[in-house]
């Protein structure tokens, strides 16, 4: 964003985005360029702050997700000496601490979502149009600002695949969930811990996904399909364009 704001300068230009001003530019034009700089770090700052928020949040997710199939491996495994009723026990109720885990891993990806979807759904809509006129702009030339168009270019890239990478994740571990269940001793449990174990298996069969304003499904194929669709808009525009 600095760069897309420097850049203008050395075209010549005063403002990197026109704006109206209640003075004369030509005679502020080194205040009203600083004003205009400042202006692109305080929202580039915010930008990157919600978009490390939750991304972050996303991430723990995955995160999480890998503590549960860690622990869903070692059940049956850290047996004592005790009675074997009393072992049954233990890793009953190691089992149903799995389940609220899990439960809640369920409940604060349901909650992230409805918190951050609407803005991810509006973020891939932008990320679309943006990834399709700044492709424009380059393949013309229409800007005096080349390097700052390509790196907004991919800035706008990189944003959109950070969410769908870390969402792929939680796909991805949460599919993982029913095989750390079989690679588990289950085989050594009774058959209360047996059908617990089962349940938790097929529940697992759902994965969990984070979806975009509950429509788009946030993984990489998503992306590949963002990415698709922005350059068919603009084979199309520039088809156009060219008759």
């Amino acid at each position: 964003m600095i760069t897309y704001s420097v850049c203008p300068i050395y075209v010549g230009n005063i403002w990197a985005i026109p704006i109206w001003t209640p003075f004369d530019e030509e005679k502020y034009k080194i205040y009203a360029q600083f004003y205009e700089i400042i202006c692109f770090i305080v929202l580039s700052t915010i930008d990157v702050a919600i978009d490390c928020i939750s991304a972050s949040m996303i991430n723990l997710m995955a995160i999480q997700l890998d503590i549960l199939n860690d622990n869903l491996k070692r059940i049956g495994q850290n047996r004592s000496n005790s009675s074997y009723l009393e072992q049954e026990k233990q890793i009953q109720n190691d089992l149903k601490r799995y389940i609220q885990h899990y439960i809640a891993i369920i409940r604060f990806v349901t909650e992230t979502q409805n918190i951050f979807s609407v803005g991810v759904f509006i973020q891939i809509f932008t990320s679309v149009v943006a990834i399709c006129t700044t492709g424009i702009q380059m393949a013309l030339r229409t800007s005096g600002t080349f390097i700052s168009t390509l790196l907004y270019f991919q800035t706008m890239v990189i944003e959109i695949g950070m969410f769908c990478w870390f969402s792929q994740d939680i796909i991805t571990k949460s599919s993982q969930i029913g095989e750390s269940c079989y690679m588990s001793e289950w085989y050594t449990c009774n058959t209360s811990t047996k059908r617990s174990i089962f349940i938790i298996m097929e529940r697992a069969k759902k994965e969990i996904k984070f979806r975009a304003g509950g429509v788009f499904e946030m993984s990489l194929t998503t992306f590949v399909m963002i990415l698709r669709n922005s350059y068919s808009y603009f084979a199309v525009l520039m088809r156009v364009y060219k008759n």
